[in-house]
């Protein structure tokens, strides 16, 4: 569930479509995102506790996958924060790093700009949010 979120926050804020890949040998992609450009982003989703960091592996394997489906770039999104040696890593690589504060401040609408991209207006997220919250909650009563 926590990629599929992630993926709608992804095209609400970016446009676009963020596919999910299955939960299953995605050799560290769990989302592929084409934007209306045609460019495609890979992202990898890490639904961690606050006090556990993301280290600099799971970022090495979404760099590898960077290179060899050459993507234009990478996001790495969790629920919790990342390591020294993960930020320098991505810094040096340009992988983008999306903390939790962060996902939720680009869910809200409150924080724009992931990408150099079209961005959508507060309302548009705040009541596209919506309804995909309510979308997902009629479906678990039918």
């Amino acid at each position: 569930m926590f990629e599929t979120f992630v993926a709608n926050v992804m095209e609400n804020v970016l446009r676009g479509r963020a596919k999910v890949t299955p939960s299953s040998g995605d050799f560290g992609v769990d989302i592929v995102h084409t934007l209306p450009n045609r460019d495609i982003y890979l992202a990898q989703v890490k639904c961690y506790k606050p006090e556990n960091n993301i280290e600099f592996d799971p970022l090495a394997v979404l760099h590898s996958n960077l290179v060899t489906r050459n993507a234009q770039g990478a996001y790495f999104v969790t629920t919790s924060n990342y390591s020294p040696q993960a930020k320098s890593f991505a810094a040096e690589q340009g992988i983008e790093l999306i903390n939790g504060y962060d996902l939720s401040q680009y869910w809200l609408g409150v924080k724009m700009g992931w990408i150099d991209t079209h961005l959508k207006g507060l309302m548009d997220h705040l009541l596209n949010g919506w309804d995909w919250m309510y979308e997902r909650i009629s479906k678990l009563f039918q």
